[in-house]
């Protein structure tokens, strides 16, 4: 779904919830509907996921040579466990994990 009020619409929240950004359940939905459309409005028109076992990783992007896993997370309190596992078996030299967090830069 790559519109935030047609998701809304389609799980039934009332309109003061997202006022309040009480998402409930339907958070990393929202948050992962978002971060698509910006990747969809950035011009990448194909988005792929990977998924293996109990992992997902919700988008995997191609830039130039390298593959970059991007995991979503809606909250600020984030293991990224699923991120954990495709660095352990792909060893990407970039990984991204967007959250609720300010932005941080590691190895």
């Amino acid at each position: 779904m790559f519109d935030i009020g047609l998701l809304r619409s389609m799980l039934d929240l009332p309109e003061n919830r997202l006022l309040l950004l009480d998402y409930g359940i339907a958070r990393g939905y929202f948050a992962e509907n978002i971060v698509a459309q910006e990747l969809w409005a950035s011009g990448r028109t194909k988005l792929h996921a990977w998924q293996s076992r109990n992992s997902e990783i919700e988008f995997i992007l191609q830039m130039n040579d390298h593959i970059l896993p991007v995991e979503v997370k809606s909250g600020k309190r984030t293991q990224a466990k699923s991120l954990q596992q495709y660095i352990m078996r792909y060893s990407p030299e970039i990984a991204i994990k967007i959250s609720g967090n300010h932005l941080k830069i590691k190895n």
